[in-house]
């Protein structure tokens, strides 16, 4: 089992969105309910929730929702500071923000009631403190300043060399001894230099190109979460970003080969996610009888093959319970899609990858290695990505080590 880290879900994510969707909710929705199929748990930042307003309303509304019933199964992970939303809620409005002003005590009441449901499965867990997320995520962006701008990734008709230099070296001077620049510095830099018209080669900050330099800044925000998340759990902590080539000076590239005859990959049907998005649905995957039954066998035969007990006897046994649990799938929900989901799979001498998609192309394992040493000492990914095609951009899962 891993728990990814969601950072698609990011309300920043959502302002500046790595692809325009009419249906971003059921996306989410979506990528919840495939970590369910395959094993995993997803984490969902508490701040997240109460500031991406498409999970806001969904969490506040009076009538049951999808997002809240999920918020209850155990198979999401709420990582955050205080020990409830509502206390989330008070410190917001004590800070200044004036969204919760008017929060009606039903609503309050509801989230009561997914609070202590959230307790009772032990998944609300501590979040690091704003010093240190500042701290790493202003750490990830300065290392930028060694690289060619060349090869970052971006597209030359959104974001020229000179204005990705004077957005850099802006934020990076904001710097001072007491306090690291924080991603939302960065916003506003970016803000105040798209408004400014003293720049002789014409700054032509236009929403595209604010939104490709905030991709690279949400990017190494979630990096720089989930590493530190991992931490604090003390276990490996995926991490669902958008991925670009600008952390690549950090990565160390290797390939997961599919046609290896050393390579086992059983494929998991993945069914019409509309037929999956519903409360009753989703129990029938978390029972201990039927479909649930199949996905236990299934997921502790992976559990071996991924804890490195790869011996032909458990390489058989995955097998037969992938088929076992299509077969299941099948018939509790129907019309599979043409996509199907992937699930661990283990090459010799290569660790594991999690690809959760098999249409994907190529599939990569990384390794992240040092980043900076102001709050954040090491950063490392443990050779685990999904990779989604979105035009030009691409989200990734890949898990954070502790090594």
């Amino acid at each position: 089992m891993t728990i990814v880290y969601m950072g698609s879900m990011d309300d920043r994510v959502l302002k500046y969105q790595w692809k325009q969707s009419k249906s971003v909710l059921n996306t989410y929705l979506n990528s919840i309910v495939q970590n369910i199929i395959i094993g995993n748990k997803s984490a969902i930042n508490d701040g997240y929730i109460l500031n991406n307003h498409l999970l806001r309303d969904s969490i506040f509304s009076t009538e049951s929702t999808l997002l809240q019933d999920l918020l209850t199964t155990g198979e999401v992970i709420i990582p955050g500071r205080m020990a409830t939303f509502n206390d989330l809620i008070d410190e917001q409005i004590n800070g200044g923000v004036t969204t919760f002003n008017e929060i009606s005590d039903n609503v309050r009441d509801r989230l009561s009631s997914i609070d202590k449901a959230i307790t009772s499965s032990n998944s609300r867990i501590g979040g690091p403190d704003s010093m240190t997320v500042w701290g790493g995520f202003y750490n990830l962006m300065a290392s930028l300043r060694t690289r060619n701008f060349n090869e970052l990734g971006f597209d030359d008709k959104l974001v020229g060399e000179y204005d990705f230099n004077l957005s850099l070296d802006t934020y990076l001077n904001l710097q001072n001894d007491t306090k690291p620049s924080s991603r939302t510095e960065w916003e506003k830099t970016l803000q105040k230099l798209s408004n400014s018209k003293s720049n002789k080669n014409g700054l032509s900050f236009g929403k595209f190109t604010k939104r490709a330099l905030m991709n690279l800044a949400n990017e190494a925000y979630h990096y720089n979460f989930a590493k530190l998340l991992s931490d604090k759990e003390k276990s490996s902590i995926g991490v669902e970003t958008a991925f670009t080539p600008a952390f690549s000076y950090m990565l160390k590239n290797g390939k997961c080969d599919l046609d290896s005859s050393e390579t086992h990959i059983p494929l998991i049907e993945i069914p019409k996610l509309n037929n999956l998005l519903h409360i009753d649905s989703i129990n029938k995957l978390l029972r201990s009888d039927g479909v649930g039954a199949a996905r236990i066998d299934f997921i502790d035969a992976l559990n071996k093959i991924n804890n490195g007990i790869v011996v032909q006897h458990n390489i058989d046994n995955l097998k037969q319970a992938a088929e076992t649990y299509n077969l299941w799938i099948n018939k509790e929900f129907s019309r599979p899609s043409t996509e199907n989901c992937v699930a661990d799979f283990v090459s010799f001498g290569i660790s594991s990858c999690l690809v959760p998609f098999s249409n994907l192309g190529f599939i990569a394992s990384w390794s992240l290695q040092n980043v900076g040493t102001r709050c954040v000492t090491q950063l490392y990914t443990n050779n685990r990505f999904k990779k989604i095609d979105y035009t030009k951009n691409t989200m990734v899962s890949s898990s954070i080590d502790n090594t």
